[in-house]
């Protein structure tokens, strides 16, 4: 059993996330960045975990055209998404992925985010004094939600 992690991550927060899947995650583990691979081939994967950074309530457009054009083969694979944003709102999913995805899914899960400051563009340093506190409190990954996800992904596969 083979498993594709197809991400974008912006500053770094995302990528995190990934290796942590790929440590933890059982059988063997491809990471596709899709910034750098913009049209991965998807056909010999049993799993396909899919993710992104939300900014400005947005995931990254690569990543909605990936979930657009490879929506057949998706909502017919065990398929996991997630997404690392201040919100822990569920709606986010509803914003950025495709219906149908959603209703097939294994699981989705919010990792939480981290702020890599110095990776930022003076806009962005501008904006982030606009956030509200209470989603700057929810600050960091979230380790026991990457765990679930894992524990959900991997159910009835053996190493």
């Amino acid at each position: 059993m083979k498993t594709a992690i197809i991400y974008a991550s912006k500053h770094g927060s995302v990528e995190r996330c990934v290796i942590l899947l790929k440590e933890r995650l059982l059988g063997e583990v491809d990471l596709l960045n899709i910034h750098e691979h913009s049209n991965p081939d998807i056909q010999d994967y049993s799993d396909i975990i899919i993710g992104g950074s939300i900014y400005m309530g947005k995931i990254q457009k690569e990543i909605i055209e990936f979930c657009n054009k490879n929506l057949d083969i998706l909502t017919n694979t065990n398929v996991g998404l997630f997404i690392s944003s201040a919100l822990m709102d569920a709606d986010e999913f509803k914003k950025n992925f495709p219906a149908k995805l959603l209703e097939t899914c294994r699981v989705q899960e919010n990792f939480g985010y981290e702020l890599y400051i110095h990776d930022f563009s003076f806009i962005e340093k501008i904006t982030l004094k606009f956030i509200p506190k209470e989603y700057l409190n929810n600050y960091g990954i979230k380790i026991n939600k990457i765990e679930k996800f894992i524990n959900d992904m991997n159910i009835n596969k053996t190493r």
